[in-house]
């Protein structure tokens, strides 16, 4: 692409999880995009998430998203952690006037066997694609408002995570749009193996 404007501006969505302030190895490529798009004339705008605890942020890389560029950012509905909340909250000990004695405590019952395998089972189905399967859900939802305010002309998508591809999947078939995905280095291996 030239360094020139473009002589056919594009209305272009870009679906990352990782974007500033975020502060990850990946958000640097995704920024460089963003912002040679940007300054070939390009309308961007970028589909990120709120950053979450578990990520370093830096709030001066901010400065490095082009002014033109609108940023679009959603929570991050943690899944996973109401499942970890449920498995907390059923192990409390009632209070059976239990002694701490081994001869107090009651065997489980099978069915109490059965609930920690239901559990695991369930927190595994929430991390696909990834962990951030729960922003999958409002980054598609704010992109399905967005399409009917802007009508891109094209989707990209950048992952890891693998939420963004999916996000780009389903709002490019909802609006019958070109989708173009960077998979980056991790998709040469099985991404579930790591």
């Amino acid at each position: 692409m030239s360094d020139q404007q473009s002589t056919n501006p594009k209305r272009i969505f870009v679906i990352s999880d990782g974007f500033p302030p975020i502060s990850t190895t990946g958000v640097h490529r995704t920024v460089a995009l963003v912002r040679r798009l940007s300054d070939s004339g390009h309308d961007v705008t970028v589909f990120t998430m709120q950053p979450p605890s578990d990520l370093p942020v830096n709030h001066k890389s901010i400065e490095k998203i082009p002014p033109s560029v609108r940023v679009v950012r959603t929570p991050v509905s943690d899944l996973i952690g109401l499942v970890g909340f449920w498995r907390r909250w059923k192990k409390q000990p009632a209070s059976n006037g239990d002694t701490g004695s081994p001869a107090a405590a009651s065997p489980p019952t099978s069915t109490e066997c059965d609930k920690p395998s239901v559990k695991d089972w369930l927190s595994r189905w929430l991390q696909v694609p990834d962990r951030r399967s729960g922003w999958f859900l409002t980054s598609t939802w704010a992109g399905l408002g967005e399409f009917r305010r802007a009508k891109p002309d094209v989707i990209f998508s950048s992952a890891p995570m693998w939420s963004s591809h999916l996000t780009a999947m389903v709002l490019s078939a909802a609006a019958g749009r070109p989708w173009v995905a960077d998979c980056r280095d991790p998709w040469r291996s099985n991404p579930y193996r790591h």
